[in-house]
């Protein structure tokens, strides 16, 4: 119910903003209906909305917003499968973040990139993306990214206990702040976590998780740091 609230008001938003040619607030409102549509599942009509908004956003010329749309896209379309051009927005809006000192969309855009490339099993790009979206995320305290660049990390490779460890210390922050991995990352996860496992053993795996899941935030980003490994 309250889905459809917010969607009948971003809908009324929407059509006061186009009746007065208001593109600031018709971007927003179709970024609001674009982020409904994804959470639905309905990735192919939130790459439209999220299209949509980006038209508008380039034509008011503001590029920390053109960054936002072009990440909200890169993720709709890595969501559909869509790989190769979810990259390239990714890059885009990446150089957009940069410019403008947006470093909370600069750590998302590098972490998507990160699973994009385990995706093409390019692990060591992988590694190196996850490493950069920890260290951006430990100067904004952003614990999501934290918890996404830890669980990515795990999945890059190298120590299979470490792994594990990164990968419940992960987990277990995911569910303190009650978010769950978009569908990309289950699907790579479902993909890559077995590996882990029987590197380890089944037993094994379980035990090291769980205590990955007893670290504090700081030794679990001291244990994925480079100087950790």
């Amino acid at each position: 119910r309250a889905q459809d609230d917010a969607e009948e008001l971003a809908e009324k938003s929407l059509e006061r903003a186009r009746a007065t040619g208001d593109k600031l607030t018709a971007s927003g409102a179709l970024n609001v209906l674009a982020e409904l549509a994804s959470a639905r599942g309905d990735d192919a009509r939130a790459k439209e909305l999220f299209d949509e908004g980006l038209s508008l956003r380039r034509e008011l010329g503001d590029q920390r917003l053109i960054a936002n749309s072009l990440l909200n896209l890169a993720r709709a379309e890595l969501r559909s499968g869509k790989v190769e051009r979810g990259n390239r927005l990714l890059e885009q809006g990446l150089g957009l973040a940069r410019q403008v000192g947006d470093t909370w969309a600069a750590s998302v855009a590098v972490l998507n990139l990160g699973w994009a490339a385990l995706h093409d099993g390019e692990h060591e790009r992988a590694h190196e993306a996850f490493e950069e979206a920890l260290a951006i995320a430990q100067i904004r305290g952003d614990k999501r990214v934290t918890a996404e660049s830890l669980q990515g990390l795990a999945l890059a490779g190298g120590d299979p206990s470490r792994g594990a460890r990164l990968w419940g210390a992960g987990a277990a922050l995911l569910e303190e702040l009650g978010v769950a991995p978009s569908s990309f990352e289950r699907a790579l996860a479902e993909k890559l976590l077995p590996g882990l496992q029987n590197e380890l053993g089944a037993d094994a795996f379980a035990a090291t998780e769980a205590l990955g899941r007893t670290l504090t935030l700081e030794d679990a980003v001291a244990e994925a740091s480079p100087a950790g490994t």
